[in-house]
């Protein structure tokens, strides 16, 4: 019989191969790109209010943005600074990541400033030989 641990090793496996998305990485500024597989995601946590009072404590919404990477690519440390480019509007600075599950690696990014990426390459081939270069007129609108 399949242990707890091997049956979760085996689901996360499978969640992040129906779920993943091309992207280009750079490990660090001036490395060679890498196309991978990632999972981005946003998910909004209510910050501010204690549960269960009525106290009128601030809220504010906050959405820290992750992507979570498979270990066989990136290894188990992303580092800081890696740019992540799933797409023109969708390119991510590593802030930090987490700890490491034998799969996958969880990072905390933030978005790319859209003049950093030009020279960089999109993810919308088969390979990095016939990916797009992004351009200056490219990014034009997203400024």
């Amino acid at each position: 019989m399949e242990s707890f641990r091997d049956l979760k090793l085996r689901s996360r496996r499978a969640l992040h191969e129906a779920m993943k998305v091309p992207a280009i990485y750079y490990a660090r500024p001036g490395s060679a790109p890498a196309l991978i597989h990632v999972r981005p995601h946003t998910a909004p946590r209510l910050q501010g209010d204690m549960k269960g009072t009525n106290l009128s404590y601030a809220e504010a919404w906050e959405s820290p943005t992750t992507v979570i990477f498979d270990v066989e690519e990136v290894g188990q440390i992303v580092p800081r600074n890696a740019v992540v480019i799933v797409g023109l509007t969708e390119a991510f600075l590593v802030d930090h990541d987490r700890v490491a599950y034998n799969v996958t690696v969880t990072a905390e990014v933030k978005p790319a400033e859209p003049h950093t990426l030009i020279g960089k390459l999109l993810p919308d081939a088969a390979d990095l030989a016939t990916c797009t270069v992004i351009t200056e007129q490219m990014i034009v609108g997203l400024v």
